[in-house]
């Protein structure tokens, strides 16, 4: 593909050069056909109408090489005794020529790009227009379908015709597709508040590994449902971290639940926490599905999800991982997503500074602006 690629701008590219040539070769037999006092004027002219013909369809390169041709054909056809002496009014017209044909060029040059930013900017706002489009048609998808257990469930409930063990799985059913909802209109209340920047935490002091610990302990019927294995290396009385303790929570149960939801039955799921001098390092991997190359850079967007067969099969907003990127940057971290392609797994490494390295870092900058301000 990416040859072929190649391949075809190299083609357009010998095709705007060659217009170039082709425009100052037509010119000049045009002006091969005249005789007579308006003999030079016709060369000008002509050679101005080629100069913004190949700059019109050509951009800056072909302008300027019609420019250089242009020129040069004047020059030799201009009248002299000797080859390199021309007079000095013929030598005023021809730098005139090259002004104006530079000008015409440059000015064409300058409304290519500017129609070429535009094409862009329409295409770009025809995407996001689209992916906004989907994206309000899954959230209805996503809201009528738990909210239509629910009521389906309560319609036979209120039949009094269940026995008591249907009548318990009807209200676990009904009690699951309410936390379900319930999460799809919080991911929504997160993003609004992102939008608004209304996102508040609050900071204390926290022990990651309880964290992980917690968010684990979520998951954990989802994970025996599955008989997924999970492996943990969770570092004991490893540094503290100072951020939201619920936040955090959020992120990592949202790469859990991932893990969870797009790893086959029987496959491996692995958390760790490790920590530097500066940094605790939590570590979420999988088994499952993987993700291809080319949606790896757009994984933490929002509006954005990866192929539509595996969105319809798993359902979601396709908001967490983008949500997960907010907190972990409004806590001074990072957040990375590797992947050896489809079939082959994913990996997301979570970075958070230490609670004794932000407070370093905190009183540095403090001093700095003292200082500044002192200046």
């Amino acid at each position: 593909m990416k040859k072929n690629l190649a391949m075809s701008t190299d083609h357009r590219l010998w095709q705007r050069y060659g217009l170039a040539v082709v425009s100052v070769t037509m010119a000049l037999m045009m002006v091969l056909l005249r005789e007579g006092p308006l003999a030079e004027l016709n060369i000008r002219l002509l050679l101005l109408s080629a100069v913004m013909l190949s700059s019109w369809y050509g951009g800056l390169g072909p302008g300027i090489l019609t420019t250089l041709l242009a020129a040069s054909a004047i020059y030799v056809y201009l009248p002299r005794q000797h080859y390199l002496e021309i007079a000095l009014n013929d030598s005023v017209r021809l730098i005139e020529f090259v002004v104006a044909a530079l000008l015409i060029t440059f000015l064409n040059d300058k409304r290519r790009k500017a129609q070429t930013g535009a094409e862009l900017a329409q295409r770009e706002a025809e995407t996001a227009t689209r992916a906004k489009d989907e994206f309000l048609a899954t959230v209805s998808h996503e809201l009528r379908t738990p909210l239509s257990a629910v009521i389906g469930w309560t319609e036979l409930l209120l039949t009094k015709q269940l026995d008591r063990a249907s009548s318990i799985s009807a209200l676990q059913t009904i009690q699951r597709n309410a936390r379900k909802q319930l999460n799809l209109i919080e991911d929504l209340l997160d993003v609004s508040r992102i939008n608004a920047g209304q996102f508040r935490l609050d900071v204390h002091s926290i022990d990651l590994a309880n964290v992980i610990e917690a968010a684990i302990d979520v998951v954990r019927p989802a994970i025996e449902a599955k008989h997924l294995r999970l492996q943990k290396q969770i570092e004991k009385n490893a540094p503290s971290v100072s951020g939201d303790e619920q936040r955090l929570q959020q992120v990592i149960w949202n790469l859990l639940s991932n893990a969870v939801k797009f790893t086959p039955e029987s496959g491996v799921i692995e958390v760790r926490l490790e920590h530097t001098s500066t940094n605790a390092r939590i570590i979420v991997k999988d088994t499952g599905n993987g993700m291809a190359a080319e949606f790896l850079p757009h994984v933490f967007e929002r509006f954005r999800q990866g192929e539509t067969v595996r969105t319809e099969r798993y359902g979601g907003l396709g908001l967490g991982l983008a949500i997960a990127r907010h907190l972990i940057e409004l806590h001074g971290g990072t957040i990375e997503a590797t992947s050896a392609g489809e079939g082959h797994g994913a990996e997301f490494t979570i970075q958070l500074p230490l609670a004794h390295a932000a407070e370093r870092v905190s009183v540095e900058q403090h001093q700095i602006a003292s200082i500044s301000a002192g200046v």
